[in-house]
């Protein structure tokens, strides 16, 4: 762009991959800058809902970002979680998901998912089933 004897570079959609020097032209002259392109900080959109759920049903927690994030990680307490037969970790767009089959009393806990600077905490409950004896045993001799 050129205003009477000024020359001016606008730069549009940038993007970290353009970090660099910059250099401008014309004639004999030029002038160079270094360019430093910074990622947009990820914040979160929607917070883990504290979940209840009971002993053997399984749970879904999850999370939204803006922008959408590189990547998620998800921790039960201090514990990073990784997918397993127990966790499903799932991570499309903006949102970000665990999945917790099999619950047993000890999943109950605080549970967050972390994209750069940006973390959620959530509480999960799990209720032990109710287990009652219909009919006692009775002696047997044999």
């Amino acid at each position: 762009e050129q205003d009477g004897t000024i020359h001016r570079l606008n730069l549009w959609k940038t993007k970290t991959s353009m970090t660099g020097a910059v250099q401008f032209a014309i004639g004999k002259a030029k002038s160079m800058a270094n360019l430093v392109v910074k990622e947009i900080p990820v914040q979160i959109t929607r917070e883990i809902e504290n979940k209840s759920a009971t002993e053997r049903q399984s749970v879904i927690l999850s999370c939204e970002f803006k922008p959408s994030p590189k990547m998620v990680a998800w921790y039960k307490d201090q514990t990073l979680i990784e997918t397993s037969e127990k966790y499903k970790l799932k991570q499309e767009k903006h949102m970000a998901e665990l999945r917790i089959l099999k619950l047993k009393p000890e999943d109950s806990g605080l549970y967050r998912c972390r994209a750069g600077n940006a973390e959620s905490v959530g509480t999960l409950t799990v209720e032990a089933r109710n287990v009652q004896i219909l009919k006692h045993l009775e002696d047997v001799a044999v």
